[in-house]
């Protein structure tokens, strides 16, 4: 979802010393065990990959990386005498090594010279999610986001692309991607995100008790977006867009897609709390959503018992994302009801999907992005 681009602010980009080095790429907010202690997704996975973009090595005696505005006292740290990069090469200091950390929102890393000029920085509205890294396309080019963060190598993007196993009465499938493992996904179960190169990919759903191929069809993929593949039906299968950005701390983001054929309305019976945009949202019983302010916040929304999250969503569309509180949140749709479970940071669909044959309808709930408390 294009509106849910991060927005990435640039605070200066000065002159580059006689070093010529850059900063290259950041990782704000770390989900994995990069710096290999065994620790997954903590602070001091955190990285910055300097660039020495010069024809000649570069000394970083007495240089200094320092984090702006995360902490009461920034992060400082001075490289050793003896530091440098050769030419074309990576540097990378790890938060645990460094000291210096990136926060989640409004935070920039400076890069000084010996003397204490800047020589360059990177700032940020906002981290753009879990293992998405800043980066400069190409090496030394301009900011960009990465879904595989590369310290230490050339950087890249990828696109990502997955398949939700949707099917009534069909067992066990593998999904697969060009030439990539297949994935066996059972019954309203998803595949991980498979990474490939932005372009024309061939995607292929096949029975692993005798590899028949059930599904064989070709996806345009953009750079660093995120495909699902719905497969409701083998027939006729759905491809959706799904969000790249990564929700407010404490809260969620849910979006609900009508996989049955007539048109239905997510319902929340008990109320909640929700919000769309940037306009305060009252959801009233039987009359919809009416606009008033309250708590003058206006990137608040209270929903009244029995209001319509969504309304007259016909079959085969998805909405775009609400944002939600984490944790437990009734719903109602085509008369089933269901409690989901939603995390800080999380970001969901919601499918509603019906059996053609006994016209069985179910509602699953599908995570597009794992919440922070996990």
């Amino acid at each position: 979802m294009r509106e849910y681009s991060i927005l990435i602010l640039v605070l200066a980009l000065s002159g580059i010393s006689s070093a010529e080095v850059v900063i290259n790429e950041m990782l704000p907010h770390a989900a994995s065990d990069w710096y290999e202690n065994g620790e997954v997704g903590d602070m001091n996975d955190e990285f910055i990959e300097l660039y020495n973009p010069g024809e000649g090595e570069a000394d970083l005696s007495g240089y200094t990386l320092t984090d702006t505005s995360y902490r009461r006292s920034p992060g400082l740290y001075t490289f050793p005498e003896g530091t440098t990069i050769p030419a074309g090469g990576f540097l990378v200091v790890y938060s645990i090594e460094s000291g210096v950390f990136q926060g989640d929102d409004r935070d920039a890393i400076r890069l000084n010279n010996s003397s204490g000029e800047t020589v360059d920085e990177m700032g940020y509205e906002c981290a753009p999610g879990g293992d998405i890294s800043f980066a400069r396309l190409p090496d030394g080019g301009e900011w960009n986001v990465s879904s595989i963060p590369t310290p230490g190598e050339a950087n890249r993007q990828a696109a990502l692309v997955r398949a939700v196993h949707l099917s009534f009465g069909r067992g066990r499938m593998e999904f697969g991607v060009d030439d990539l493992p297949d994935v066996e996904i059972g019954f309203k179960e998803a595949s991980l995100y498979q990474k490939v190169a932005p372009g024309h990919h061939l995607l292929k759903v096949t029975d692993p008790e005798d590899e028949s191929l059930l599904l064989e069809l070709e996806l345009d993929l953009a750079a660093e977006t995120r495909t699902s593949l719905l497969l409701a039906g083998l027939s006729d299968p759905f491809a959706v867009e799904d969000a790249v950005g990564i929700p407010e701390v404490k809260t969620s983001w849910l979006r609900f897609a009508n996989l049955a054929s007539d048109p239905a309305d997510l319902i929340l019976p008990t109320g909640g709390t929700v919000w769309f945009g940037g306009n305060e949202t009252e959801i009233v019983a039987g009359e919809g959503v009416k606009s008033r302010q309250i708590w003058d916040a206006p990137s608040k929304f209270e929903i009244v018992a029995g209001g319509s999250l969504f309304e007259g969503v016909e079959g085969r569309e998805v909405t775009s994302y609400a944002a939600t509180y984490s944790g437990d949140l009734e719903v109602e749709a085509s008369g089933l009801k269901e409690t989901l479970d939603l995390g800080d940071g999380g970001i969901y669909t919601l499918v509603l999907i019906a059996d053609q044959e006994t016209a069985e309808k179910e509602l699953v709930l599908v995570e597009d992005r794992p919440s922070t408390e996990e």
